[in-house]
């Protein structure tokens, strides 16, 4: 929410990884053969869908590492399906944070089942928000560093 400001303190909190896995599988769009709304139609009855099911219901926040691999198409699919959690809001209401550098990997395509690989930026449920982190930490030779800030600037 605008103007919401909230102070974390991190150590309050439990993280814990149960088990590393992709976010197709985690939510159960698999590959993105179907649609959305006919996968979460499917959360209720289909058992091989229900460890996705009880993921997404146990989830309040959803960290998505290397968004730019995901594509338009599989965003919006993820935000059908994670209103299984709550219909009334979008992406159920899980707080979604994505993680990732546009420059750096491109959205996989799917042809066959007619994902073209825009980026998920152009959804019309990418979030308002956008945090640009820009301190160089991987680098430590200016001349790559100004290269490379030159690169991008000519992109915007």
């Amino acid at each position: 929410m605008h103007g919401d400001h909230h102070n974390i303190n991190l150590m309050t909190f439990r993280f814990q990884v149960l088990k590393p896995m992709t976010i197709h599988k985690w939510c159960g769009v698999g590959d993105g053969r179907m649609c959305g709304i006919k996968l979460r139609g499917m959360m209720a009855t289909d058992d091989r869908l229900i460890p996705a099911r009880n993921r997404i219901l146990s989830t309040d926040i959803l960290i998505i590492d290397e968004i730019s691999m995901f594509s338009r198409r599989m965003f919006n699919m993820l935000e059908t399906v994670l209103r299984i959690k709550d219909t009334s809001h979008t992406f159920g209401n899980i707080q979604i944070i994505v993680v990732g550098d546009f420059l750096q990997l491109p959205p996989v395509r799917n042809l066959r089942y007619e994902d073209l690989g825009e980026f998920a930026f152009t959804s019309k449920f990418w979030p308002p928000h956008s945090i640009f982190l820009d301190s160089v930490f991987r680098q430590r030779d200016e001349s790559l560093i100004s290269l490379i800030r030159v690169i991008f600037r000519a992109t915007q």
